[in-house]
Parts: C-alpha cells; sequence; structure tokens
C-alpha cells in the first residue's frame, strides 16, 4: 500500500527550486499551473524590446502634448496682437470720429499738408487747425500746432472720402501687426455726418 503524503525524490527537489519544471511521480513533467506562470512571470522582469517599445510610445506622447501646447501659445500670442492692434484702432476712430462730427464741412481740409500721407485738418467749436494723420506706423494727432500725440500704433493708412451728400465724409482706418511670423491686419470704415 502507498503513502498518499509521501513523495518521490523528483517532487521533492521541485519544490525546492522554484524555477525548475515540476515533476510527476512517475517521472512525467507535469503542466505549469496558473500561479506558476503568473510567479514566473512577475519574477523576471521586462525585456529590452518592451522598454524600447514603451519608451518610443512614451516619446510620441510627449511629442503630440508638447506639439499642442507651442501650436496653442501661437495662436494666443497672435490673438493678443490682433486683440491689440484692434481695440488701437476701435480706440482711435472712436476719437477721430467723435472730433469731426463736431466740425463743419466747411472747416475740413484734406490732404497731404502734414508729415503723412494723408492727412485731415478741421476745426470744432472748442478747438481751430486740429490734425490727423500717419507717420512712422502712428496715428497722430496734433492740436496746438506742434503738440503732437500719438493715438494708435500699427496704423498701416488713414483715408478720407467725402460722401455724396457734402455733408458726410466716410473714413478707412486700416491696422496691421505681425505676431510669430504671422501678418494680422483690421480695416474699419466709418461714415459719419458731419455739422452744418
Amino acid at each position: 500500500m502507498k503513502n498518499k503524503n509521501a513523495f518521490t525524490p523528483l517532487e521533492k527537489t521541485a519544490n525546492f527550486n522554484r524555477w525548475s519544471t515540476n515533476f510527476k511521480a512517475d517521472g512525467g513533467s507535469m503542466p505549469p499551473s496558473a500561479q506558476t506562470v503568473g510567479r514566473r512571470n512577475s519574477l523576471t522582469g521586462f525585456t529590452l524590446v518592451e522598454l524600447m517599445v514603451t519608451l518610443l510610445l512614451f516619446t510620441v506622447i510627449l511629442t503630440a502634448i508638447y506639439s499642442s501646447f507651442i501650436i496653442a501659445g501661437n495662436y494666443y500670442q497672435t490673438d493678443i496682437a490682433l486683440l491689440d492692434v484692434q481695440q488701437q484702432s476701435r480706440q482711435a476712430m472712436d476719437w477721430l470720429v467723435k472730433e469731426l462730427r463736431e466740425s463743419s464741412e466747411s472747416s475740413i481740409v484734406i490732404g497731404s499738408s502734414g508729415p503723412g500721407i494723408n492727412s485731415i485738418t478741421f476745426d470744432t467749436p472748442q478747438e481751430n487747425g486740429i490734425q490727423y494723420y500717419v507717420t512712422s506706423g502712428q496715428l497722430i494727432r496734433e492740436y496746438p500746432v506742434g503738440t503732437m500725440r500719438a493715438i494708435a500704433n500699427n496704423i498701416t493708412a488713414l483715408n478720407y472720402a467725402p460722401g455724396s451728400p457734402t455733408t458726410t465724409l466716410t473714413i478707412t482706418l486700416t491696422a496691421s501687426t505681425t505676431a510669430i511670423k504671422r501678418p494680422t491686419s483690421i480695416q474699419l470704415v466709418e461714415k459719419i455726418s458731419l455739422r452744418n
């Protein structure tokens, strides 16, 4: 009669050596159990190929994230530059329109008498000889003569055109800037009615 708790020398050797193949009592090899396979994988670590594939995936993901941050930063800088140009242009146009609405058509002189390509000189009930012109990328308001004030920067053109009724005037203000090698520009057009 055989003792069920007894073991053969091969089984005893397999118990002492965890990484060796387990043997049956009859001398054949026994398939590894799920517990043995899990223990074997946790003890062996990662292969070089697995580490390189993981490193490659990690690099691709970081590159994509970094690129998206760079693109977002570029758009942010461009939008900030465009916003600045828009604010300055609108403020300059509002200032100019407010003063021109107070003037009469007989007091307006459009020409290139000032340092800019296109200038406008006019009188209001409170002030005489107000002049607006563009020079060196700035919209300048000159009053009194010799006292210049920069109203806006990045202004490329300021044009005036009399309207079909002589009491109207159309003003076109063009401003532009370059942010991160991307030119941005804005053009404002305002049609105003002059005081009689």
